[in-house]
């Protein structure tokens, strides 16, 4: 019994798209059409989304861009200048210089409009430097 290839086709939701043969370089192609049973073996079970694909594709741009939205937030926080420090209520002892941690010394440094890029032994001596500047018990 032979197929009508282009009128099974032709029922198809492509509207007849494949209806026609292309010569190929060994003749005409041939579409493939299953004449035998295509239901997955006993027992196996196939399982899909039920939900529309564009409702899918929707939800997945939606959580890019508040994923996105959290990272710029992120971001944008990170890049934000810091607080200001605390005013020390005692001024700072010239011993007490070397025991500070390197955020300690950047927020001395940075209070005073200093640069604070460096290893901790350039900080410590830019504020050494500093502190003799300033007026006052040092």
């Amino acid at each position: 019994m032979p197929l009508d290839l282009a009128a099974s086709l032709a029922s198809l939701p492509a509207g007849g798209a494949f209806t026609s043969a292309r010569l190929g370089a060994r003749g005409p192609l041939q579409p493939y059409l299953a004449t035998h049973d295509t239901a997955p073996p006993p027992g196996q079970l196939i399982r899909t989304n039920p939900e529309n694909l564009l409702v899918r594709a929707l939800a997945k741009k939606a959580e890019r861009e508040k994923k996105k939205a959290a990272e710029a937030k992120k971001r944008e926080a990170e890049s934000a200048p810091a607080a200001p420090p605390a005013k020390r209520a005692t001024p700072l002892a010239r011993e007490d210089v070397a025991r500070l941690s390197v955020a300690e010394l950047k927020a001395e440094l940075r209070e005073r409009k200093l640069v604070v890029g460096g290893v901790k032994d350039v900080l410590v001596e830019r504020l050494l430097v500093a502190l003799a500047k300033e007026p006052g018990p040092a």
